[in-house]
């Protein structure tokens, strides 16, 4: 009978210490979480605006070579395809966001 205890004592034990730990890989793992979003390389409102900009330039340029030459459009050139993908995430945005200058 005293075995029985001194089992469930020491099962207890086991049980409570394996929830320490993993209540610590846990408060370890947001603070690696918390850490590695402290260095990530965030871009101001202005540089991700600069972004869009530059991108509906080069997709209206895009868009230019595509119109001028129907060629393009037969061979799927690359030309076709980063247009087709620029126009692709510039509407998702636009339809996300309210883009003003869009």
């Amino acid at each position: 009978m005293r075995c029985i205890n001194v089992l469930y004592c020491i099962e207890f034990k086991i049980k409570l210490i394996q929830g320490r730990i993993q209540y610590y890989k846990t408060l370890l793992k947001v603070k690696q979480d918390v850490d590695k979003e402290k260095l990530t390389d965030k871009k101001s409102i202005k540089d991700g605006e600069e972004i869009l900009n530059h991108c509906k330039n080069e997709m209206d340029k895009l868009g230019e070579k595509v119109k001028n030459d129907i060629q393009l459009l037969n061979t799927w050139d690359i030309t076709v395809q980063m247009y087709c993908i620029l126009k692709i995430y510039l509407d998702r945005y636009r339809k996300s966001t309210r883009w003003r200058d869009y």
